[in-house]
C-alpha cells in the first residue's frame, strides 16, 4: 500500500442542488435543447490512467439483477448506456454495467450478502453514426462477464 490518501467522506458529498439546477434550471437559462448531462458512477484508475468506466445499478426490492441491467439501457431511451459507451470509447477503456443485489443494505461497510452481475458494454467497431442505431447495437452485444460475491467482485476490480 502506498501513502496516498483516498478521499472518502470528507464533506464533499453529492450535490443534489447542483444536480437539480443543471437538469432543470440551466436549460431554461440558456434556452438550449441540445445540452445534455449525466453522471458516470465510476472511472477506475490505475497507475495514473483510466482503465474502466462503470455504471452501477442496484436491483430494487422485488426486482432482479436483469431488471437492474435493463434499467441502464431503458433510461431516457438508452441515453445512459450510450453515454457509458461513448465515454469508455473516448478514454479507450472498457465499459461495464454492474448490477448489485444487496441482501443486507443496512450494512454500510460490506457487501457480504450481495451478488454483483458484471456486464461489459462492447464498443462497436466501426462506431455507429446513424441516429438510433448505437443503443440497439450496444444492448444486443452486452456481454455477461460473471456474477460475483463481494470477494469475487473485489478481485475482478483489482485485475482491471
Amino acid at each position: 500500500m502506498n501513502d496516498r490518501v483516498i478521499h472518502r467522506k470528507q464533506g464533499h458529498g453529492y450535490d443534489e442542488k447542483y444536480s437539480d439546477w443543471r437538469r432543470s434550471r440551466y436549460p431554461n437559462i440558456v434556452k438550449a435543447t441540445n445540452h445534455y448531462c449525466a453522471d458516470v458512477d465510476w472511472v477506475e484508475w490505475r497507475k495514473g490512467k483510466p482503465v474502466a468506466v462503470i455504471e452501477c445499478r442496484r436491483a430494487l426490492y422485488g426486482k432482479t439483477l436483469d431488471d437492474a441491467v435493463n434499467s441502464v439501457h431503458q433510461l431516457n431511451n438508452g441515453f445512459q448506456i450510450e453515454l457509458l459507451a461513448t465515454v469508455a470509447k473516448n478514454l479507450n477503456v472498457a465499459g461495464y454495467i454492474v448490477a448489485i443485489s444487496d441482501q443486507n443494505p443496512e450494512d454500510r461497510e460490506s457487501y457480504s450478502k450481495a451478488t454483483f452481475r458484471v456486464m461489459q458494454v462492447v464498443i462497436p467497431n466501426p462506431y455507429p453514426t446513424k441516429f438510433g442505431t448505437l443503443v440497439a447495437e450496444l444492448v444486443r452485444n452486452l456481454k455477461k462477464i460473471d456474477d460475483y460475491d463481494e470477494i469475487g467482485f473485489a478481485n475482478f476490480l483489482s485485475k482491471l
